[in-house]
């Protein structure tokens, strides 16, 4: 009998239970926790893709923030097209970092997977009232940790930050209150 990619890989994960926590890292303090992925609803292949992840370990999110991952399904869907405008400022990488990694069993460098960079938010996302979640306070604390010698109060600094995309959505104000 022959499975299909997506099939292949939820019976293999059956198989090695190890797999379950393949999409995990550890944070300092906290401990090991799931990775954050987004994948946008913009083909059929997109559910199957957020099943494999989150049967290994990963959370989907429905809202990208600065700490997730954002996946573009590779998939056989001719009649889905799937545009930028599905995906928020920053980094896009291929589901095939997902299925490789699962096959390798092992998290594989997202780095060779890299499918797009959006360089323009074409989704809005209303953060005004929005708090920020704890991934984002931890990623600000690291940002603030890697940069001792700057001026992390200083607006500008975060301006910076902001426009390459780490903080999407987020004020200079917000974050560098």
């Amino acid at each position: 009998m022959h499975l299909n990619p997506a099939s292949e890989l939820l019976y293999h994960q059956e198989e090695n239970e190890d797999l379950q926590e393949l999409f995990t890292e550890t944070i300092p303090v906290i401990g090991k926790v799931p990775i954050l992925f987004y994948v946008p609803d913009c083909t059929p292949s997109a559910s199957k893709v957020r099943r494999i992840i989150e049967a290994h370990g990963g959370v989907i999110i429905y809202i990208p923030e600065c700490c997730c991952y954002q996946i573009y399904p590779e998939c056989a869907d001719t009649n889905s097209e799937i545009g930028l405008e599905d995906y928020s400022k920053g980094l896009v990488f291929s589901s095939n970092w997902i299925t490789e990694s699962i096959a390798s069993a092992k998290l594989l460098s997202c780095a060779s997977y890299l499918k797009h960079t959006v360089t323009q938010t074409y989704k809005q996302i209303n953060f005004s009232r929005t708090k920020f979640s704890i991934r984002e306070i931890i990623k600000i604390f690291e940002v603030v940790q890697k940069n001792p010698s700057r001026r992390t109060k200083n607006p500008t600094y975060w301006g910076f930050v902001i426009s390459r995309g780490i903080f999407p959505g987020r004020s200079v104000h917000s974050i560098n209150a």
